[in-house]
């Protein structure tokens, strides 16, 4: 006798974080802090540089904030530690390779570009003329941020929109005896053409660091409201291991749509957002958990809401998901019954099928 069976595939909560971003040159992600979209812009190496993008194009028609966490490295020393990073809005597409080492920060000449920088390393401006520094390069000098366009590092020129210490105290941010977590928040409001940089530390708290009306599409990519962000590191004759995780993008959410079997566990795990408070509801409003990581039993069909609160600014995302529950029942397909007799022996074939499932195996 012939079986012919169909069952279920089990569809898990997964969600391919990675594939919404790429790496170049010297940077690469990791994938042990899934979902949090971490990666290595640049080793502990001397003459690195490293580019990451989001590979989906952003619409600047669109408000959009983006939370990473990010480290500057440990190395303090002038001229030792350097040399920094920067967050890039750009039209040259998710395969723009970093430009440069040393005080480029990766993203020296890209352009039409906007760029954040956060420079941690003191350029010489008798040597490097193209990366002056904040008073010119020698006193007072500061890790600093700044606002450039047009691919330039040059604080002297009108390239320079706006730079500031990353603190009135002047925060020294790669003094990881100090500084354990360093957050920074980029807000776009399309309504009032605000856009705000917030960085945070766990000792001093947050600081506007940068604050500007500005019409990006047009002052900056001529009308174009599609582009592409990422971020770009670099080190020199300096070095230091430079990071960045993506914590939370509000235009890719979270979770996704999930389909489990009846009472298979469900876990999600977004215990890698450190610095953020959650809250789990279903569709009464009731809260299920305050954990990172939600894990139930699932029995029935049901939404689910989840409200992110940044513990730093204060500011909450409220995201909503559905979970599937499937009960597949097995029953036999009649129309493939078969039966057949000889010599008093019965031969045949029978098919069952699951119903309420997906997928299909015959053996």
């Amino acid at each position: 006798m012939k079986f012919s069976f169909k069952y279920l595939i089990l569809l898990f909560f997964t969600q391919d974080l990675f594939s919404q971003y790429i790496v170049h040159e010297d940077a690469f992600l990791s994938d042990s802090d899934l979902p949090c979209n971490c990666a290595t812009l640049t080793p502990d190496e001397y003459y690195n540089s490293g580019s990451f993008w989001n590979t989906t194009p952003l619409d600047l028609s669109n408000s959009f904030e983006i939370i990473i966490k990010a480290n500057f490295g440990c190395i303090t020393e002038t001229p030792d530690g350097g040399d920094g990073l920067a967050f890039l809005l750009q039209t040259n597409g998710s395969g723009q390779l970093p430009t440069g080492n040393g005080g480029n920060l990766g993203y020296n000449g890209i352009t039409p570009s906007l760029a954040v920088q956060f420079d941690t390393y003191r350029d010489n401006p008798i040597e490097y003329p193209d990366n002056n520094d904040p008073g010119g390069g020698f006193f007072p000098y500061y890790d600093h941020v700044g606002l450039m366009k047009n691919g330039s590092c040059n604080h002297q020129t009108v390239d320079d929109i706006s730079t500031v210490p990353f603190s009135p105290t002047f925060t020294d941010v790669e003094d990881c005896n100090l500084y354990n977590d360093h957050q920074i928040s980029f807000i776009w409001d399309v309504l009032t053409q605000n856009f705000q940089v917030i960085y945070c530390n766990d000792l001093e708290g947050c600081f506007s660091v940068v604050d500007q009306n500005i019409d990006i599409s047009n002052d900056i990519f001529n009308g174009d409201n599609f582009v592409y962000w990422g971020f770009t590191a670099s080190t020199g004759g300096a070095k230091n291991e430079q990071t960045i995780c993506v914590h939370y993008f509000d235009q890719q959410p979270l979770i996704e749509d999930t389909i489990v079997c009846y009472q298979e566990n469900l876990q999600i795990d977004l215990s890698c957002m450190n610095n953020f408070s959650f809250e789990w509801k279903d569709l009464s409003g009731s809260v299920i958990s305050s954990s990172p990581i939600f894990d139930i039993i699932p029995v029935s069909n049901e939404d689910y809401t989840l409200t992110i609160t940044n513990d730093y600014t204060g500011r909450s995302f409220t995201e909503y998901f559905s979970v599937l529950v499937l009960q597949p029942e097995l029953e036999e397909v009649l129309i493939e019954h078969l039966d057949n007799e000889c010599y008093g022996y019965s031969q045949g074939q029978f098919t069952l099928d699951y119903i309420n499932s997906f997928g299909q195996v015959n053996y």
